[in-house]
């Protein structure tokens, strides 16, 4: 499974999330992969969320020739309740 993307360049895949309460330590882990590669990934903290019941979004910029078949990716840690609402992919903004 994975999604082929169009163009070669620099992305960034948008994480939409919120969590039902501030928790410590870790709650989710971000990633952007394609098979066995890993193009980018980030661990995501329950203080990472300075609101609880808030949608917020995480970055991960990550950059592609295009060629590969992408997936985004969300590990749950189950310590507080976590959604994710959307994940957009859009040119990198930086």
């Amino acid at each position: 499974p994975g999604t082929l993307f169009g163009g070669d360049g620099q992305y960034e895949a948008l994480f939409r999330m919120k969590v039902g309460e501030n928790a410590s330590g870790r709650v989710a882990r971000i990633d952007v992969v394609a098979g066995e590669r890993t193009f980018e990934e980030m661990e995501i903290r329950g203080s990472d969320f300075p609101l609880e019941e808030a949608y917020q979004e995480f970055a991960l910029p990550f950059e592609t020739t295009g060629e590969d078949a992408l997936q985004y990716r969300v590990l749950y840690y189950p310590k507080t309740s976590l959604w994710v609402d959307k994940v957009e992919v859009v040119p990198n903004r930086r």
